[in-house]
């Protein structure tokens, strides 16, 4: 998923990037994601999607569907 605070930002070099499972275990996150979040690389691997960002990855993806639609 790649993300950003501010929305100028997204598709830059400052876009945070981060990699989960299907079932919302943490993969990895480029530097500006670790800064995002507030976390090492090795703390976020403690976390998931869920502990991060409140949301199960089954919610996030219908979220994405339905603002698409």
């Amino acid at each position: 998923m790649s993300f950003h605070g501010r929305h100028e930002f997204l598709g830059t070099l400052m876009e945070g990037i981060a990699a989960f499972t299907c079932d919302g275990r943490f993969l990895s996150a480029n530097r500006p994601a670790q800064f995002q979040f507030g976390l090492s690389l090795a703390a976020l691997r403690a976390h998931t999607l869920s502990s991060l960002l409140g949301v199960s990855s089954a919610e996030l993806i219908d979220r994405s569907r339905s603002s698409r639609a």
